[in-house]
Parts: structure tokens; C-alpha cells; sequence
């Protein structure tokens, strides 16, 4: 189903309920106030203990939602998780269509409560928070995206992994196909195309890669062009 073809009235209503439902979810984060802020859904969130990572705003995780809804896709894959507010949005849509999500995440932002990193760095924190997952300390934003998951009633939809795009995609994504992508990792460099190129070989014929804060720098916006490029 196109965009165009979905009523107004059942948007909003769909909407509607929707934004009820992450109610439950608001209330275990703070919400970051910015200048830029027009309406009560342009807001971005963050665990109440971290600096970062910040959240997609409620209008984004709507657009989320109503792509994998209205196209009825089955099959998603994230990066990254951050503490699962987009995640949550990702799993209200595959409950809707029958189909799951993984979602992967480094946890690196929160590591550093800093979306400024190095490649060195990410290996190393990555090296370390898995070395404390091993010995069962989970990083705070993998606790709470599962238990915002859990309150949802989404945690047999949602497949929570710990690993590095693009290295630990191919064992994540094992055999599956993958209709529907949604790219909110690295935000610069060439990390935003290694992101890319590491799920495209994965994607159905039929399917959506959407990336997060392409607004931001030419670096995500480099990562969309070479997306089109390769999908049309």
C-alpha cells in the first residue's frame, strides 16, 4: 500500500493509538528539550543517567511505523539500538504485520556518552562492553530497550544484538532477507555508506533503507545517494 492510499482518518487514529502506547515508554526517559521544538512529537528523549545517545523524535518513529505497516513488510533490521526508542516504534509496526526485527548496537554512545568517536575507540569500547555482557552487566541502554520492549508486549518481535557494522552484520543477518532498514549508526566518515553497503546484500527486491539525522552532514547524505544508487 502507497503512502497515498492510506486515509487520513486511519492515520490518525493509527496515530493516535500508537503514541498512547509509548506513554509507557516516556515515562522511564527524560525528555531533550533543543530551541527547534514546534510541536509535542518533535522531541528527542535520553536515559535519565546518560548525556547520550538521544532518540528519534515521536514524528520520526511514526514515519518508521507507518512504512513497514503500510508497505507490510516482515523483515527489519536496525543500527543502532541506543536504549530502543526507535526500536520500540520498529516493533509496535512487525506486531502489526506479523514479521520481527533485529536491532544492533556497539553501545559505543553511551560508552562515551558521545556521538564524537574514533575507530580505535570503538573497538575498544566495543571489546569492553562485551567483556562485561559475558560476565552478565549489561549496558544500561540494552537493559532498558528490553524492558521498553517488555512493556510493550513486543519482546518476541524484537531480537536484540551486541556487535559492529559493518564486521558483525553478515553473523547477525544470518540467511534472511530483509525488507525494511532503518540506518542510525555512525554518523560520519564513511561509516554511514559501510552501514549501507553492509545490508545490501541482504535486502528483498521489495523493500525501504531509511537513514536517521541525513540532514546533519554530507556524510549521511553520501550514505543516501550511494543507497538510491544501489537499490533502484
Amino acid at each position: 500500500m502507497l503512502l497515498s492510499e492510506y486515509s487520513q482518518h486511519q492515520w490518525a487514529k493509527d496515530a493516535k493509538e500508537v503514541l498512547e502506547k509509548m506513554k509507557v515508554v516516556q515515562e522511564l526517559l527524560e525528555p531533550v528539550n533543543h530551541s527547534h521544538r514546534v510541536s509535542s512529537i518533535d522531541r528527542n528523549w535520553k536515559l535519565k543517567t546518560k548525556k547520550f545517545p538521544h532518540s528519534c523524535t515521536d514524528e520520526e518513529g511514526l514515519m518508521l511505523y507507518f512504512t513497514i505497516v503500510e508497505n507490510d513488510f516482515k523483515s527489519g533490521f536496525e543500527i543502532a539500538t541506543a536504549f530502543g526508542y526507535s526500536t520500540a516504534y520498529l516493533g509496535l509496526a512487525f506486531q502489526k504485520t506479523g514479521g520481527k526485527c533485529i536491532s544492533l548496537d556497539c553501545y559505543i554512545e553511551e560508552f562515551k556518552e558521545d556521538y564524537l568517536y574514533n575507530e580505535s575507540e570503538l573497538i575498544s569500547a566495543s571489546e569492553k562492553i562485551r567483556s562485561e555482557i559475558d560476565i552478565g552487566k549489561l549496558p544500561v541502554g540494552l537493559d532498558m530497550a528490553k524492558n521498553i520492549a517488555k512493556r510493550l508486549g513486543v519482546e518476541n518481535v524484537i531480537d536484540f544484538k551486541v556487535g559492529l557494522s559493518p564486521n558483525d552484520v553478515p553473523k547477525v543477518i544470518g540467511e534472511r532477507k530483509i525488507d525494511f532498514a532503518f540506518i542510525d549508526g555512525g554518523h560520519f566518515g564513511e561509516q554511514p555508506t559501510k552501514d549501507f553497503l553492509a545490508v545490501l546484500p541482504y535486502l528483498s527486491d521489495k523493500c525501504a533503507v531509511l537513514f536517521h539525522d541525513n540532514h546533519c552532514n554530507c556524510d549521511v547524505y553520501r550514505a543516501v545517494i550511494e543507497a538510491k544508487k544501489e537499490t533502484q
